[in-house]
């Protein structure tokens, strides 16, 4: 294997445990990924800690992730951990959700049409701050490194010639080209 793209995009998530285990994989620099936690006396507490077990079988693979706005929860946080790795860049045409929390919490309205997640559950970093935290700008706290641009020629490909333009583009950025 010379190159290896990881698409996130539109993933819903899941468990973080498993972005973890891909990341072991691609790097031989051990450090925290997520912390589950709670807010205690209007401080954020780290309850459990889940650091990477270093593999590092594919460090000095050339990588490159995909993510988009639809990348949430433990999408979001992989591309998160992803994005720590040198040899790793993020690219997309858009920046991810930005909401890397355990959901499991939902409200159900209009007999199951409108499904509305909420977190039940607080992921930290090593510091005791959440992870990926939306905050009232909806700005994302983790955006693409690399911009994948959208111009005219992009969009056709897109819509009119429905070709799959941003693994396209990855291929060629892998390649150097």
């Amino acid at each position: 294997m010379e190159y290896l793209v990881i698409d996130l995009r539109n993933n819903e998530g899941g468990l973080d445990e498993i972005g973890c285990a891909l990341c072991d994989l691609l790097t031989d620099q051990e450090y925290t990924r997520q912390n589950l936690g709670i807010r205690k006396n209007a401080q954020y507490k780290i309850v459990s800690e889940h650091g990477i077990h270093v593999d590092g079988e594919f460090a000095d693979l050339k990588v490159v992730a995909l993510k988009n706005y639809e990348c949430v929860s433990a999408g979001d946080g992989t591309a998160l951990y992803l994005s720590k790795l040198p040899n790793v860049p993020l690219a997309g045409i858009t920046d991810p959700c930005g909401c890397n929390q355990e959901t499991g919490g939902s409200i159900v309205l209009s007999g199951g049409t409108i499904i509305i997640g909420y977190p039940v559950g607080l992921i930290l970093d090593e510091n005791s701050v959440p992870n990926v935290d939306t905050r009232a700008d909806r700005i994302s706290r983790n955006p693409v490194e690399v911009r994948i641009p959208l111009d005219y020629d992009a969009a056709m490909k897109i819509f009119r010639d429905k070709q799959d333009y941003e693994l396209d583009w990855a291929v060629a950025y892998l390649e150097g080209k």
